[in-house]
């Protein structure tokens, strides 16, 4: 009886053991975005990878700023600053500039 307990134990801590791995090594990305860090400040970037969706241009660094504007993929940028970090969350932003408008 106590080898059938130690077996199970064995089994339950290999899974998990796995588990614990692979939450690891599984991608993360908050709110599921990835933007590129590389820009050049006084360059241009054009927006892509946003899986079909607008991109919110917002008055300041940070993911519940006020929204300026919303732009489709394609749209070419003017990158003015950055990257800035968001006071929130930590998260990276750049300053840029489209059609008149300059958020981030």
């Amino acid at each position: 009886m106590n080898g059938i307990r130690h077996d199970s134990l064995r089994r339950v801590s290999l899974i998990l053991v796995v588990l614990l791995c692979a939450n690891f090594l599984a991608p993360k990305s908050p709110a599921g975005v990835r933007a590129s860090t590389d820009l050049a400040i006084g360059g241009w970037a054009v927006i892509a990878d946003a899986n079909g969706d607008n991109v919110r241009l917002r008055e300041e660094p940070g993911p519940s700023a006020p929204i300026v504007a919303r732009y489709p993929e394609g749209t070419t940028v003017e990158v003015l600053d950055g990257p800035v970090e968001a006071p929130e969350d930590g998260s990276l932003w750049y300053q840029v500039a489209v059609d008149a408008l300059s958020g981030y």
